[in-house]
């Protein structure tokens, strides 16, 4: 039993350390954000690579955020709002880059919930933020809170 768990931790590490060097996209790559908490399990699917997802992760166009049951995640984006992903959700993030000093990103919830929400600094950064929903979408419109 201890030589099954130390395996899983070791290939956990192995994992993080793919995720924040070598399996990162290209050095020109834009960073849209990163993970700022949660609480497991939740897992990053990025180049192939499926690894569980760690505070502090970077995340990049490509990248897929999958939750599992009783899952949180908070993404805080480069331009200062914050993405909640619930619960048995799976968020794509499909595109990110800044243009003039713009940031500009699409993202998409295939399943689950989730909140985007902009803060007072995120105000004051143009931004092209594009989220598609698979289903359904509730939307309460007072200030900038989605």
């Amino acid at each position: 039993m201890f030589k099954l768990q130390a395996f899983f931790r070791a290939l956990f590490c192995v994992g993080i350390a793919l995720l924040t060097t070598g399996a990162a996209p290209s050095f020109a790559a834009t960073v849209i954000g990163r993970v700022d908490s949660l609480v497991s399990p939740a897992f990053l699917d990025r180049n192939g690579l499926t690894v569980p997802v760690a505070a502090g992760v970077e995340l990049f166009a490509g990248d897929r955020l999958r939750n599992g049951p009783g899952a949180r995640l908070l993404m805080v984006l480069g331009e200062g709002s914050a993405v909640r992903i619930g619960e048995n959700a799976t968020f794509e993030v499909t595109q990110a880059e800044r243009k003039g000093g713009v940031f500009n990103a699409a993202l998409a919830v295939v399943e689950g919930a989730f909140r985007f929400t902009t803060s007072a600094l995120a105000k004051r950064q143009p931004r092209d933020v594009r989220i598609s929903v698979a289903r359904n979408a509730t939307i309460g419109i007072r200030g900038t809170d989605l």
